[in-house]
């Protein structure tokens, strides 16, 4: 069962409730620190720390992804995420927490947007996680653990609301459920509160990180690079390609299924009435011209009149993110 949160309910200060997600207070936060911006603050995508330095200090607009698909399939899929998680882990109290923004007066810039909270009689309360992703995303859950930029994100929430432990509620590639519990890091979130306040201070006194040496290091000379903050763009693509070459191997191996089912024969018909043919197709034969060179080289000349040039095009390159 699914409960509604409510500031009555638990000890926890609520810096904004579900009514005052439109208030000018709620837009005015912008230069605080939300749960999302602490990988970026880790700049684990190279980069990115920049970026939401230029976005905090209101040099740059920050990127509405509202209408991203995979935005929209994770709001969408959510409550129905929850619903399932609190169906398997019945001794526990689940809270729809949509729309609170927490806080807290030891981290007045800091800011908790979780997706739930639980409560175990023994253990107290708890923070749940819910995400919707793709099977790429979901494979890099590991038995025990959970992706670095969700693991820092998690860490930084649960020093906010004073708890220690932290449920994921994961559903990858719309079917498959990943459960995974963690504990409170108390080193890793000292370290993540001193480089988060420690990036407030570059924010407030407009003090930019010094990143020149870094990334001449990375990607060489400036004048050659354009930096570009399309990370999330291409994390898009990494997912729908993975989730790309997962649906053809599906397709392939039924396509497989249903010519085992036909052996010999060619037509076939569904219960439904669908028809399916199945032929056989002879290979198709080719010319190898650099073959043919390679063992007649004195007929290159001959041949050159036949060459048809190909049209000139860039080719696009996009070193693969590293696990």
């Amino acid at each position: 069962m699914i409960e509604q949160y409510k500031i009555s309910i638990g000890d926890f200060p609520v810096r904004f409730t579900p009514e005052d997600k439109e208030s000018q207070e709620y837009m005015e936060k912008r230069p605080g620190i939300g749960g999302s911006d602490i990988p970026k603050i880790f700049d684990l995508f190279p980069g990115s720390r920049n970026n939401l330095f230029l976005e905090k200090t209101g040099q740059k607009e920050k990127e509405d992804l509202s209408d991203v698909e995979a935005v929209e399939a994770g709001i969408m899929f959510e409550p129905a995420i929850r619903k399932k998680f609190a169906e398997n882990f019945p001794e526990l109290r689940v809270y729809d927490t949509t729309g609170f923004v927490f806080s807290s007066q030891h981290y007045p810039d800091c800011y908790a947007s979780v997706d739930g909270l639980v409560y175990h009689p023994e253990r107290g309360w708890g923070i749940l996680e819910v995400k919707n992703v793709s099977m790429y995303m979901g494979a890099r859950f590991g038995k025990d653990t959970v992706p670095e930029h969700m693991n820092l994100q998690v860490q930084y929430y649960m020093r906010i609301m004073g708890v220690d432990y932290t449920y994921f509620a994961v559903q990858a590639g719309g079917q498959k459920k990943i459960y995974r519990h963690v504990k409170a890091d108390k080193d890793l979130q000292d370290e993540i509160f001193l480089k988060a306040y420690d990036f407030l201070r570059r924010v407030h006194e407009n003090d930019p990180y010094e990143e020149e040496e870094d990334m001449d290091e990375v990607i060489g000379e400036k004048d050659d690079v354009i930096v570009l903050d399309i990370d999330d763009l291409l994390l898009q693509r990494d997912t729908l390609l993975a989730d790309k070459k997962i649906a053809e191997d599906k397709i392939k191996a039924i396509e497989e299924k249903v010519k085992s089912m036909m052996g010999e024969k060619t037509k076939g018909e569904t219960m439904t009435g669908r028809f399916i043919s199945y032929s056989n197709i002879a290979g198709r034969q080719s010319f190898d011209i650099k073959a043919y060179l390679a063992h007649y080289p004195e007929e290159e000349e001959k041949a050159k009149p036949f060459w048809k040039e190909g049209k000139p095009y860039r080719r696009l390159n996009i070193e693969k993110l590293e696990e």
